[in-house]
């Protein structure tokens, strides 16, 4: 039997609380290790950078084509680092901020995806235990880690569109 609507709000909003509660110390921190590559040096997070260059150059910004690039092709990713840029520019913490927020979502489809096959309250049991899990702390405090969160976003948003038009 389905939970009524106001108490799976209540218990999204724990969730988020719990996310929140448990990563907000990224607030305060820097660029670490590939952040500082992937932002503090990467010139196409800058505004007289031209926004193509996005979809001709590698994660890191350097063009696709030449051999020192790594072939990392993520343009989604530093689309959003060049709105970071151009609303906190070079202060981390709303970098930060973004990832926390996305990991939050991803709780939040998590739960809702867990809730396809688990009673509502085991469904919330599981997204907890994911929300707060230590094994996410690399993709959330990384600023680097929004790759894979984003694609969490849109991996648990497809299967959930999928199964509703399914169902």
């Amino acid at each position: 039997e389905d939970m009524p609507e106001a108490p799976r709000r209540g218990l999204g909003a724990i969730l988020v609380l719990a996310c929140i509660l448990v990563y907000h110390n990224c607030l305060y921190c820097g660029f670490v290790f590939d952040d500082i590559s992937a932002i503090k040096e990467n010139r196409d997070l800058r505004p007289q950078t031209p926004i193509s260059n996005i979809f001709l150059n590698d994660f890191w910004g350097t063009p696709i084509h030449k051999e020192q690039s790594h072939k990392s092709y993520r343009p989604l990713t530093v689309l959003t680092f060049r709105w970071n840029y151009a609303v906190h520019g070079l202060q981390p913490a709303g970098y930060h901020l973004v990832n926390l927020l996305l990991h939050a979502l991803v709780s939040l489809l998590y739960y809702r995806v867990c809730a396809m096959f688990l009673p509502e309250f085991a469904s919330f049991v599981a997204a907890i235990l994911f929300a707060v899990h230590p094994i996410h702390t690399e993709a959330v405090t990384g600023v680097v880690g929004r790759a894979e969160m984003l694609s969490s976003v849109f991996f648990l948003g497809a299967l959930l569109c999928y199964a509703r038009a399914a169902s």
